[in-house]
């Protein structure tokens, strides 16, 4: 694969290339030699707990893509993310009372998880955009990492609010490809060659309780 310049402080969690690699193994591909680029095994990529550099993280994503000949994987591994999968950030997430609790959790905290990211939330009186902007250019891994972060969200959006997310608007920033019908899996609406790739959510789901939420856990 072409190399990019390094940056130093890009890079990315272990657990969102564990679920690239996990994906395809199921498939029949060998974990070792989807990793092999990046100079890692895949027992070792499954005991990390430190972040993984951009530039290793992009060798093993191309590596998956190349594999995998499916333009859905980063939709795909997206949505099979569960919020324990988020380790104490996603403890966080299902305390909280709503979603709206939750996001600004997200935005709080999120960077001990990524530091792919800007902040996410911009607010008005109608509801929230949830942005999704990278801190860094993304070069020819974007679609993937982007596809799998837009699927990791709306699983939380319907985790959290408990219910169809048929008043969320997703704006994708491309033109609608042949597999369109799985981004329309994860809003109400979605919008294709936009400015931007955001999600808006009215305060009416923002504010739909959680069923789950415990207010002794979040509070502590």
């Amino acid at each position: 694969f072409p190399t990019v310049a390094p940056m130093r402080s890009a890079c990315v969690h272990p657990v969102f290339l564990r679920k690239l690699v996990a994906h395809l193994v199921a498939e029949g591909h060998d974990a070792d030699s989807l990793i092999a680029p990046a100079g890692f095994t895949w027992e070792a990529l499954l005991a990390r707990e430190s972040m993984v550099s951009f530039d290793q993280a992009r060798l093993i994503v191309l590596s998956c893509i190349q594999a995998a000949g499916s333009p859905t994987l980063g939709l795909h591994t997206g949505r099979a993310v569960q919020l324990t999968d988020l380790g104490v950030l996603g403890l966080l997430l299902s305390c909280s009372a709503n979603l709206r609790e939750a996001l600004s959790a997200l935005n709080r905290f999120s960077p001990l998880r990524s530091r792919l990211w800007h902040d996410l939330l911009l607010y008005d009186e109608r509801g929230a955009w949830v942005v999704v902007e990278p801190a860094f250019p993304l070069g020819d891994i974007k679609a993937v990492i982007f596809d799998h972060f837009v699927a990791v969200l709306s699983r939380i959006f319907t985790t959290i609010s408990n219910g169809p997310l048929d008043t969320v608007r997703l704006e994708v920033p491309w033109a609608p490809p042949s597999w369109s019908d799985a981004y329309r899996a994860l809003a109400g609406t979605v919008v294709f060659n936009a400015d931007r790739m955001a999600f808006w959510i009215p305060n009416v789901t923002l504010d739909r309780s959680n069923p789950n939420a415990s207010r002794l856990d979040y509070l502590e």
